[in-house]
């Protein structure tokens, strides 16, 4: 949720806090919230410029995000720009397996985070490939764009050290398959060993 603050809200932080913990309060099993507050401009900037932790979210707010006042906002990251954002979530990814955190965020979590995450580098490894981007995938569909040895996962599980091997090696592949990608625009991504 992007709560975009313009001149009048100045000094009201103790109110901003509250529409926040109000909007977290929603968090469930299924639904997360994660509020940030920006300007404007700032909003503008992101959605143009992809500054956003997950590359392709420009394309994913065109398709789905919606505004409480019904107003329309340009989502027109160029694909230089799109380019860009995906090497740089290339290699936060590289530098989240390298320092271990990876493994550590995702052992005895629930098996969902482990397939969101393949998910979006599937979305990902598609964009590069030139497919048309879409995000409306069933459950089913998204476990059947992974290796069949994590049929066995419900995705409440908790991921074992059993899990994680399978599950890394599905995550490294696929980040694998994005570097051959992205090499083209950026020859020294060769040097990213996973």
């Amino acid at each position: 949720v992007d709560i975009i603050l313009s001149n009048r809200f100045k000094g009201h932080h103790k109110k901003l806090q509250t529409i926040k913990q109000e909007i977290k309060a929603k968090n469930n099993e299924t639904l997360k919230f994660r509020v940030r507050f920006t300007t404007p401009m700032l909003f503008e900037i992101s959605g143009q410029s992809s500054l956003y932790p997950f590359p392709l979210e420009p394309l994913v707010r065109a398709k789905k995000g919606i505004s409480l006042k019904e107003r329309r906002y340009p989502f027109l990251a160029s694909f230089e720009d799109l380019t860009m954002a995906n090497i740089h979530f290339l290699v936060t990814q590289f530098m989240r397996f390298r320092s271990l955190k990876q493994k550590n965020d995702l052992i005895g979590s629930k098996f969902i985070k482990s397939l969101n995450l393949m998910y979006r580098y599937h979305l990902v490894l598609e964009f590069l490939e030139g497919e048309e981007f879409k995000l409306d995938h069933r459950l089913g569909e998204i476990r059947n764009f992974f290796t069949p040895q994590l049929a066995h996962l419900n995705v409440d599980d908790p991921v074992t050290k059993e899990d994680w091997l399978i599950i890394e090696s599905q995550l490294k592949y696929l980040l694998k398959k994005i570097r051959l990608k992205l090499v083209i625009y950026d020859d020294s991504l060769y040097e990213l060993r996973f």
